[in-house]
């Protein structure tokens, strides 16, 4: 049976630059003090090759209220310094 990533294999793919990149979608992220968190992503191409991402959260859901926990936690600890 023939293993599914051979070192040639990669190097062949790699060479090929077939990557299609994504522009918009979903992405989940596990923090360790509020737990998963789901996103929205949207990745616009700049100049220069560059790429801005903006992440956010669905209006109304329990994502935007662990974003909004994890701020406040983030605050609190900045003043107590």
């Amino acid at each position: 049976m023939r293993r599914c990533c051979r070192h040639m294999d990669f190097r062949e793919l790699w060479a090929r630059h077939d990557v299609r990149t994504s522009t918009a979608g979903a992405k989940g992220f596990r923090h360790p003090e509020v737990g998963v968190i789901n996103l929205l992503f949207h990745a616009m191409p700049l100049e220069h090759g560059q790429v801005l991402t903006v992440l956010h959260a669905r209006p109304g859901s329990s994502d935007e209220q662990s974003l909004a926990l994890l701020a406040t936690m983030i605050a609190t600890r900045q003043q107590r310094g």
